[in-house]
């Protein structure tokens, strides 16, 4: 053989290739540079790289732990405090006695560990004399588990119809995010507590792989399949208003969240909101609920935002949050694409709008301005307004933009920035 030659094709280890495959959603999915970059959302599927059940990491690091300087994840989980509010050693009032509902043990007896919450479900655990309980709390249901028993390695001991999981982390400290088998649906960041994890509203799926945060260049990535119990019952506990699914917007919401692959809390008491369609040319029916609006879209993906905690998860497309109005800035329109290089499809779009909730009855106009643009006005349609942001080719609005509502007079409510 010559030195120009080159040795026969030979497949990667499937541990190399997995951890390629990692590397480079990652990249694709991190927020761009700058807000003049299309936004994409990558199908890792097109790579066609398999993966093997369990990589372990290797032995030894190259340098020692104890003098190790401190580097950043290679492959990092998002802050599961951006993800999630955590409070430890608490739980919501009256959450025993919820959770406790007609079981044997009393609820003075339940005392809590942790509480992780997340768009309206407050996922609690709670020690017992009988062991580790988990239980989801939803404005208007508990969903319980039977007490169980630290296993000493990864599981997942408790699953529900709103997504929620929990169980237990095992010896090993890192971080690590569960992935279902079906691409389509979302990862789950998990929210450490000592030795249990919680993932308030996250998927609905019978098998999930947990992949371990590679915390730098001489490890491999580690995952392993879990094995993921029935959801658990739900018992609706307390009262409240249905929602409206006799108007055509309440009948395209009741089948859109009845459809999702992407559980809401309470699906049966949203609200509907407008449609889009006339706005911005693109059919996204909106609903809400207790200060969450969903946007559903035309490929039935459902995306909940939080309204009332935009300061926490600081959304990177705009943002409004006022006395009379609130919203948050979203892309639509979105095309399909390959990329040449990599020859992987995703969906990109450059077209933003402005959806939110409107909080004062009094508001008659909402109206949007950016600097170099014509004003964009909508009139609120059931408590919601949708609007089009002007196309400054995705430039960053901030501290341009400003958003002001008006009575039915023309009179000036407020005028709020758009951040």
């Amino acid at each position: 053989m010559s030195e120009f030659d080159l040795p026969a094709e030979r497949r990667l280890p499937d541990a190399v290739r997995e951890s390629a495959r990692l590397r480079i959603q990652q990249r694709l999915h991190q927020p761009p540079r700058s807000r003049r970059t299309p936004v994409l959302v990558a199908v890792a599927t097109a790579l066609g790289i398999g993966a093997a059940a369990l990589a372990v990491v290797p032995g030894q690091p190259a340098v020692a732990p104890a003098t190790r300087p401190p580097v950043n994840p290679e492959l990092p989980l998002p802050d599961q405090d951006r993800v999630y509010r955590i409070t430890e050693g608490t739980a919501p009032a009256d959450a025993a006695r919820r959770c406790a509902g007609e079981r044997d043990q009393g609820a003075g007896q339940w005392t809590p560990i942790a509480t992780v919450s997340r768009n309206r479900v407050d996922l609690v655990a709670f020690t017992t004399a009988a062991g580790v309980v988990f239980c989801e709390l939803t404005p208007r249901a508990v969903t319980v588990s039977a007490p169980v028993a630290d296993p000493g390695a990864l599981a997942v001991s408790f699953s529900t119809a709103t997504g929620s999981l929990a169980g237990f982390t095992g010896p090993d400290a890192r971080r690590f995010a569960l992935h279902a088998t079906d691409d389509s649906l979302p990862s789950v960041t998990v929210a450490r507590v000592g030795t249990i994890w919680l993932a308030p509203n996250g998927i609905v799926a019978d098998r999930l792989t947990a992949r371990r945060e590679v915390r730098d260049s001489s490890e491999l990535v580690v995952r392993a399949e879990v094995s993921v119990p029935a959801p658990s019952p739900t018992r609706v506990d307390q009262d409240g208003p249905a929602g409206d699914r006799t108007s055509p917007e309440g009948r395209r919401l009741g089948q859109c969240l009845a459809g999702t692959r992407q559980p809401v809390p309470d699906p049966a008491a949203w609200q509907p909101g407008q449609d889009t369609a006339a706005v911005l040319g693109e059919s996204i029916q909106l609903g809400r609920y207790r200060g969450l609006l969903a946007l559903c879209r035309p490929d039935g993906t459902v995306n909940v935002v939080d309204l009332t905690d935009l300061a926490r998860t600081r959304p990177a497309n705009g943002v409004v949050v006022g006395d009379t109005v609130r919203g948050v800035g979203v892309y639509y329109g979105f095309t399909p694409e390959i990329d040449p290089d990599s020859g992987l499809e995703y969906s990109s779009s450059t077209t933003r709008a402005l959806v939110g909730e409107v909080l004062d009855e009094r508001v008659a106009t909402v109206v949007l301005s950016v600097p170099g643009h014509a004003d964009v006005t909508a009139e609120p349609v059931a408590g919601t307004v949708a609007l089009a942001i002007p196309n400054t080719a995705g430039a960053d609005t901030a501290g341009g933009g400003s958003v002001t509502t008006r009575d039915a007079t023309g009179a000036v409510l407020e005028s709020v920035p758009l951040g």
